[in-house]
């Protein structure tokens, strides 16, 4: 039996032929992802995703949480050198810190004249809002009685106290007597201060009566640092 040779045309179209079939199967071999709902839970994991092939843009906002971050697994090795100093900065810029000192009661003065009322000692270097708060009350001194009362030359007093922190004051006034009566008012003082060498905050208090001071206390809060302006009328 004869076999004829085939014809140029027919070996193009069984070469197109066979093309087609194993395109055809190569295609129903792949399944193409489109979303979500195509892969099962937990089917993927690390190992199936190539290393470096997600980005910033690859995830929407708020795709990661810190739910999704094993405890531990993030070093600061792993941050970029701008987040590392964002973080730095954060530490030391955005809480605060404070120190407080507390004296409950006293002192009792019996006779006009001053003292100290209250000291923080040795604050740290650094820059501070120092408020302070006192309580003081004209007091009548041991043995005085009504005959005193009404002779005394000044019928009314007040009390001074003043802060001091290193060099920078403030200070007030309150009534704590009047014509036959003794009176109880609260002194609120307050400044900032940057301190260049640890200080002693100082409160002292004043009258020209006896008079005591109670629930004293000075707080210094620590700031990443202060602007002081001059609001004077120019």
């Amino acid at each position: 039996m004869r076999i004829s040779r085939p014809s140029p045309a027919m070996v193009v179209a069984i070469i197109a032929l066979v093309v087609a079939c194993a395109g055809t199967a190569t295609a129903a071999s792949v399944v193409l992802i489109k979303n979500s709902t195509q892969v099962k839970a937990s089917s993927l994991n690390g190992t199936d995703i190539k290393a470096k092939s997600l980005t910033n843009r690859t995830l929407g906002d708020g795709a990661v949480n810190s739910r999704a971050i094993r405890s531990g697994s993030v070093t600061s090795d792993d941050l970029a050198k701008d987040v590392k100093a964002s973080l730095a900065g954060a530490g030391t810029t955005a809480g605060f810190s404070a120190t407080e000192s507390v004296r409950k009661d006293g002192p009792q003065v019996n006779q006009a004249g001053s003292a100290e009322v209250a000291k923080l000692t040795g604050l740290a270097a650094g820059t501070y809002l120092i408020t302070v708060k006192t309580v003081v009350s004209g007091v009548q001194p041991p043995g005085a009685g009504v005959v005193t009362e009404l002779l005394k030359p000044d019928k009314t007093a007040v009390a001074h106290c003043k802060v001091d922190a290193a060099g920078d004051s403030d200070e007030g006034f309150a009534p704590i007597a009047s014509p036959f009566s003794l009176a109880t008012d609260t002194l609120n003082l307050q400044l900032t201060r940057t301190l260049a060498a640890p200080a002693d905050i100082v409160l002292r208090c004043d009258s020209n009566i006896s008079w005591r001071a109670a629930n004293t206390s000075i707080v210094a809060l620590k700031l990443s640092g202060s602007t002081r302006v001059d609001s004077a009328a120019r």
